[in-house]
């Protein structure tokens, strides 16, 4: 059994942006990792200030776990492509919707202006 969820997390830092180099590495390793756990991943993007997933995925998982999990991955894959990244690269503010669904470019944005403010 498999359920939708979508993932958005955001850089800490404000003024900080991913290069286009960490956020090719960061769409190939990410996509990589959550296909090899039967993930369907629907929509990947890496921006310069956040991450928008939109998958489904196997099982029951503990939302709040699987946020931190995606977070965890992301920065150990960004650090390794760019080591100047701060070691507490994502905010704590981030959104999990459940049942996920592909969201507006407009609800992603609503949720990021409330997120930095």
């Amino acid at each position: 059994l498999k359920l939708p969820y979508t993932f958005i997390w955001l850089l800490d830092d404000p003024m900080l942006e991913l290069s286009e180099s960490v956020a090719r590495q960061l769409v190939f390793w990410l996509e990589t990792q959550l296909n090899s756990l039967y993930w369907t991943v629907y929509k990947l993007e890496v921006h310069a200030d956040f991450i928008y997933l939109y998958a489904d995925i196997p099982g029951d998982a503990n939302p709040s776990e699987l946020i931190r999990g995606l977070m965890n991955r992301s920065k150990k894959i960004a650090l390794s492509e760019d080591e100047t990244l701060p070691e507490d690269l994502w905010a704590d503010a981030y959104l999990v919707l459940t049942p996920g669904r592909d969201m507006t470019d407009r609800e992603i944005q609503r949720f990021l202006n409330f997120a930095r403010f």
